[in-house]
């Protein structure tokens, strides 16, 4: 039998309302409405919201009822939740054959009591403190104190930690990092180790302008002075060329230094008994550096490794408490190298009977723990359920890693579905704009274990169409620019 010839007329789409360069309220709820025909069937209708990149199918309910939509007959109604500037959207509608048409686009200007805003005036932003090339105390927490303006509203305030590559939005909670803003006044404030650090502070307004300050630098130092060679990291530490000497240093800390064939460093890691204490170098290429730790009257030999960049870079061991010691030497004249020290609870001990962590209470998703992507928690406790909730980008992937044992995690949406599997390290992806729950729980009930946990966003290494909406008043997430974060094994908590 001829098969009939195969459907190719394209469905008729058109919006209804709002108007072409219609003028809405700002930080409201607009409508939007379009009429799609079809000879032999409307297989869907899409609205594409361009201040976004957004799609929104209809029906949906996305984002807690942000952008919503309806069908009745022919024309599908969006509801949409806005802020200020201008939006551009066009309408798109597939047949049941698959032939799709699509509307010419249309542009609407959100403004106070309905007055087009006509934005073109960027923010302005300042560093009110520390000075540029301040010498601050090591090991310690300084605080950033910027001013940022707009002529109409911000969208968001960040500030650029140029040390790590880091944004870090305000308002921010972690836990080597937070912010405050007290009106036009953010403050972060922020762990650090020693040595120099650069970096700057980004404001963004509604319109998506932005301005950023120029760079500063600041030092700093152990002792509180400038080095005499700033060039010279060796003046770091020094004089830490025995046991006896050895420069104290947290888990978390990085530090830039020189290593002479005549002149060890010896270090002091502040580490409890039975701490998994890993240590990282980074040097050129070809750089011969030993790395040995030891006990911490500086006797006992624990662990050792006569090429560290060799092997990979890091050296790992277990702490007898109540420190450990590492002495870091060379073949070479002189070396610089970057020495980092994360810690972490040695996997497989048991939290006494009915301990729990800080973080309590968070054993529901209406109590669920703020976390952030990018963000580290250690020495957590599972101990029952641990709720945490992460926002995410439109289109991102959310993954969850757990360092410890008989412990696991499972990612859930708003309705507590679970939208990942469960284990160790799990992963979500292209999820909607919003906020996600992270679940994570011991594998038998009742056993608690220890576990540390990284929560790291990246854009989606899949396609699929967006849907959802993000957390601010129009779909927009303006906690900050999202960073890719690829996830590389089971990383530490660290210090900025």
């Amino acid at each position: 039998t001829t098969p009939p010839p195969a459907e190719t007329v394209a469905p008729v789409v058109t919006i209804v309302s709002p108007a072409d360069a219609a003028v809405l309220q700002q930080d409201a709820f607009i409508t939007i409405s379009a009429n799609a025909t079809d000879n032999a069937g409307i297989a869907s209708t899409q609205l594409i919201w361009d201040f976004t990149g957004e799609v929104f199918d209809c029906p949906t309910n996305s984002g807690g009822g942000a952008v919503t939509c309806v069908t009745n007959g022919a024309v599908s109604t969006w509801t949409v939740r806005v802020s200020q500037g201008s939006r551009r959207f066009s309408v798109r509608a597939t047949d049941t054959s698959g032939n799709v048409s699509e509307t010419a686009k249309r542009t609407v200007d959100l403004g106070a009591s309905g007055t087009p805003t006509n934005d073109t005036t960027p923010p302005t932003a300042s560093v009110t403190s520390p000075a540029d090339n301040a010498v601050l105390p090591a090991n310690t927490t300084v605080q950033v104190i910027a001013n940022a303006n707009d002529d109409v509203q911000l969208a968001s305030v960040e500030l650029l930690w140029n040390f790590t590559g880091d944004v870090f939005p305000c308002p921010f909670e972690g836990q080597a990092v937070s912010c405050t803003q007290t009106g036009s006044t953010f403050t972060w404030n922020l762990a650090v180790g020693v040595g120099t650090r650069a970096f700057q502070v980004r404001a963004i307004d509604t319109a998506g302008q932005q301005f950023v300050t120029g760079e500063r630098a600041i030092e700093l130092s152990a002792d509180g002075n400038v080095p005499v060679n700033p060039g010279d990291p060796d003046t770091v530490g020094e004089d830490n060329d025995a046991a006896a000497d050895a420069f104290a240093i947290r888990c978390g800390n990085a530090l830039d230094l020189v290593v002479a064939a005549d002149d060890a460093d010896w270090f002091a890691i502040d580490a409890p008994a039975d701490t998994a204490v890993q240590v990282g170098i980074n040097a050129q290429s070809g750089s011969i550096i030993a790395v040995e730790f030891f006990s911490a009257d500086g006797q006992t030999v624990l662990a050792g490794v006569p090429d560290i960049i060799a092997a990979g870079g890091e050296l790992r061991g277990v702490s007898p408490g109540p420190a450990m010691l590492a002495r870091v030497t060379t073949t070479a004249a002189a070396t610089s190298y970057r020495l980092t020290a994360t810690c972490s609870q040695e996997g497989g001990d048991t939290p006494l009977p009915a301990t729990d962590d800080d973080d309590e209470d968070n054993d529901t998703a209406d109590t669920a723990t703020r976390a952030f992507c990018g963000q580290e928690r250690s020495q957590r406790v599972a101990a029952d359920l641990d709720f945490y909730v992460v926002d995410v980008r439109d289109g991102e992937d959310l993954s969850v890693a757990l360092t410890g044992d008989n412990v696991i995690a499972t990612i859930l949406d708003a309705d507590g579905t679970a939208v990942s599997e469960p284990g160790a390290v799990t992963r979500a992806s292209s999820l909607p704009a919003g906020g996600f729950l992270v679940r994570i729980e011991p594998e038998a009930a009742g056993n608690a274990a220890f576990y540390d946990v990284e929560f790291v966003c990246a854009p989606s290494t899949a396609t699929a169409t967006a849907t959802g909406c993000g957390c601010d008043s129009d779909g927009t997430n303006t906690g900050g620019f999202a960073f890719a974060i690829v996830l590389l094994g089971l990383r530490r908590r660290r210090r900025q």
